[in-house]
């Protein structure tokens, strides 16, 4: 039979950090004078024909006892929590004072976080991303391995076994896994342990765990792409974090690609190809490094990340029908965040129509320009024989369907270059493009130097 005075386990494990950082609410004014009252009248029934007396220190040292013990059972009145969520949209989720998680469509989890602040959450599939404060135990258990706390920023990703999911962060492809667990970690440090080993991972590390083998941290490359890397995972905790800001009824306010893209589910198909048609078309015809562009698509969207130099080589064309305005037939929805210094990140999306979202038999008007100017560089060298000046030119064609030039912007500098005329009809007279489902545009920009 179990003793009534024998202390609950719960009543005496309880966390120093969070006893420290507690702040007790104030006990009413006159609780110190109510208790005195009591012990008052108790004295007095127990020696009748004496008034107790109670010197001065005696009342200072019961007024903090009170408060103190006011302070201690109002800690102990919090309940602890538990919940469970199957996600259809991105959520976020308190996990008692401790936790907020952030789950993408589609997942699956449940949690227990008792009143010292101790937490356990089972993860059986999806994305989510946790912010957990440091503080005792806290546990992100998935079917492969668990995820041991310590205080930090990370996202786990539990997939099927069957499924081949290739998985794009920080501008990095990684190769195609069949794990069934991968962690990212963004800030603080994480465990990774199953029954074969473990694994402790830092800011900007990957770790994967599979059916029946030790989990292992992902290579990163040289210690230029990790700090790529670890600016992109940055930039995302900022972005979730504002998320956690807005009132929910303020972040549903909008619908547009930012919103459609953290909505939707990862369709592994659709959006590995996406991601190499995307980034291919970024380094090819807009001159952006692939070490500094992250892409990652999931159904019908997908968010672009680069640095603050690639974003000004890439912004002037990078909807054109030379950049991602290629996979376009009519229209297309685009957000975009501008850095503000080059130490922040643009970050870029965009969804596509669902006639769109399979891959266009049309012509590509970035590799028609490429012909282009490889066809008429030596009219426009000839052109800038004999010029005492630099010349900076800039030409935009406007094609219609049929793929004939509809009219022609240029612009010289210096203003009335002698050059300028020479090298637009040096130009026009090399453009050749293949007909299109829509009218398009081209823009050719030369950096020329005058030529004896």
């Amino acid at each position: 039979m179990k003793n009534d005075q024998e202390p609950e386990p719960e009543d005496i494990v309880l966390d120093r950090d969070v006893l420290l950082s507690y702040d007790a609410p104030a006990p009413p004014a006159d609780l110190a004078d109510r208790v005195l009252g009591k012990l008052r009248k108790r004295l007095a029934a127990q020696l009748p024909g004496r008034r107790p007396r109670l010197r001065r220190w005696g009342i200072v040292g019961g007024s903090l006892a009170v408060a103190a013990a006011a302070g201690f059972f109002g800690l102990r009145l919090g309940p602890a929590e538990s919940g469970r969520r199957v996600t259809s949209a991105r959520e976020s989720i308190a996990m008692g004072a401790r936790a907020v998680a952030v789950a993408e469509p589609q997942a699956e989890l449940e949690w227990v976080v008792a009143r010292g602040g101790a937490g356990r959450v089972s993860q059986a599939r999806g994305e989510v991303f946790y912010r957990v404060e440091r503080g005792g135990p806290f546990v992100v258990a998935t079917p492969v391995a668990d995820v041991q706390v310590l205080g930090t920023c990370f996202r786990v990703e539990v997939s099927e076994m069957k499924s081949q999911r290739r998985t794009i962060m920080a501008g990095a492809a990684g190769a195609a896994l069949s794990a069934a667990v991968l962690v990212t970690v963004y800030e603080g440090r994480v465990m990774l342990a199953n029954a074969h080993g473990s694994v402790t991972l830092g800011p900007g590390e990957h770790g994967s765990a599979a059916q029946g083998s030790a989990p292992t941290r992902s290579a990163q490359g040289q210690e230029n792409a990790l700090l790529w890397s670890n600016s992109v995972l940055q930039a995302r905790v900022h972005k979730l974090e504002e998320e956690l800001r807005k009132p929910e009824q303020q972040a549903d306010e909008s619908d547009g690609s930012d919103k459609r893209f953290v909505r939707e589910e990862r369709n592994p198909s659709w959006a590995a190809r996406e991601e190499q048609l995307v980034r291919e078309r970024l380094t090819r015809f807009l001159g952006v490094d692939g070490d500094r562009a992250s892409v990652e698509c999931r159904q019908t969207c997908c968010e672009l990340m680069m640095d603050s130099p690639s974003w000004k080589k890439a912004e002037k064309e990078i909807w054109s029908d030379v950049g991602i305005g290629h996979f376009v037939s009519k229209g297309f929805s685009v957000s975009q965040q501008t850095p503000e210094n080059d130490t922040e990140l643009a970050d870029a999306t965009f969804c596509l129509q669902p006639q769109d979202v399979q891959p266009r038999a049309d012509a590509d008007r970035g590799a028609e320009r490429q012909a282009l100017l490889a066809a008429s560089r030596s009219a426009v060298e000839a052109c800038m024989r004999g010029q005492s000046q630099p010349l900076d030119f800039e030409s935009h064609l406007r094609l219609d369907e049929a793929g004939a030039v509809k009219g022609v912007t240029s612009i010289a500098d210096p203003v009335g270059h002698g050059a300028a005329a020479c090298v637009e009809q040096a130009i026009l007279a090399a453009a050749r493009f293949a007909p299109t489902t829509k009218e398009t545009g081209v823009t050719i920009e030369l950096h020329l130097k005058p030529l004896p």
